[in-house]
C-alpha cells in the first residue's frame, strides 16, 4: 500500500497534480474543478468509473448537435471567477468527496483518485497501468 501525505500534496506546485473536493451547483450536477493550467475551457472528456476512482479520457466534441447524447461525454466549463470545472456522471461521484487529481502529461488522461480520509490517500485500488504512467 502506498500512502500519500495530504499536507504534502496540498503544497505541491505541480500543475499536473492536486487535491480537489467535489461540489454541487443548484442541487443538481456534481462538479470538480481543476488546478490552473491543467485543462482549458471547451475541452471534452469521457468519464469512466475505475473502481472508486474516475478516469477522464480526452475526447473530441460531437460533430453535429443532433448526435445522440452519451452521458459519459463531458465538457470543461469556466464560470466567472472560478477555476475550470467538469460535471461528473451521477453514478461516479457525490458532493463533498475528496479526490487526488493527476493528469498524465503524455496521454492527457486525468485520474480522479478518491480519498476516503483527509489524512492519507490509499492507492491500493488504482489500476496498475496508472501507476506506470504517473
Amino acid at each position: 500500500m502506498i500512502r500519500i501525505d495530504v499536507e504534502t500534496l496540498l503544497r505541491n506546485e505541480s500543475p499536473d497534480e492536486t487535491l480537489k473536493k467535489t461540489y454541487q451547483i443548484n442541487h443538481e450536477e456534481v462538479y470538480i474543478s481543476f488546478k490552473k493550467g491543467m485543462v482549458q475551457p471547451g475541452e471534452y472528456y469521457l468519464a469512466e468509473r475505475a473502481g472508486k476512482n474516475i478516469k477522464l479520457s480526452p475526447a473530441k466534441p460531437y460533430l453535429i448537435r443532433s448526435h445522440p447524447e452519451d452521458p459519459r461525454h463531458r465538457k470543461v466549463r469556466a464560470y466567472m471567477g472560478r477555476s475550470p470545472c467538469i460535471s461528473l456522471p451521477q453514478d461516479c461521484a457525490k458532493p463533498n468527496q475528496l479526490f487526488r487529481v493527476i493528469k498524465s502529461t503524455s496521454t492527457g488522461i486525468i485520474w480522479l483518485l478518491r480519498i476516503d480520509s483527509f489524512s492519507y490517500a490509499d492507492e491500493t485500488s488504482i489500476p496498475p497501468a496508472v501507476l506506470k504512467v504517473v
